[in-house]
């Protein structure tokens, strides 16, 4: 239940390795492939918040982002998919001192400028859950989705 990757980039070569759980074979010594799946999702928006606030000239002091998954782990199983949705749910916190109307864009290019999110978002319903500060400013997530949530 364990699996390694290397690869070279920049003339230097990274190895990382996945783990499943002990409840589900593995030995649970490293993240799981779902969680590497999610962590890239964040890390190439992340970088789109980033390039897309320069772009717009709006000045950040932090981006975070949170990717969770509500995925249908029975078809590992070869079970009936569940009848609950299947989606991906993003929450941003974004700190600058621009105004709150300008954050919304950043976004709003992150989203359409990550390869990753934008391929994952074409197979998988993605939504967003937007702060500025400490206000939410824009939540996609639909109500029904919400209970689990809060």
């Amino acid at each position: 239940m364990s699996a390694e990757a290397s690869w070279e980039q920049s003339g230097r070569t990274f190895t990382v390795r996945s783990d499943e759980a002990p409840g589900r074979g593995g030995g649970g010594e490293h993240p799981t492939a779902i969680r590497y799946f999610l962590s890239g999702i964040a890390f190439c928006l992340q970088v789109w918040y980033a390039k897309a606030a320069a772009l717009a000239d709006v000045p950040l002091d932090d981006v975070r982002l949170r990717v969770e998954a509500a995925l249908d782990m029975r078809i590992e199983y070869g079970l009936d998919p569940a009848p609950s949705p299947q989606f991906l749910l993003v929450t941003a916190r974004v700190e600058s001192p621009a105004g709150a109307d300008d954050v919304p864009a950043i976004a709003e290019q992150a989203h359409a400028r990550c390869p990753l999110s934008n391929l994952v978002g074409r197979a998988v319903p993605t939504y967003l859950r937007l702060f500025h500060g400490s206000s939410l400013i824009l939540d996609t997530l639909p109500p029904e989705l919400t209970a689990d949530r809060g």
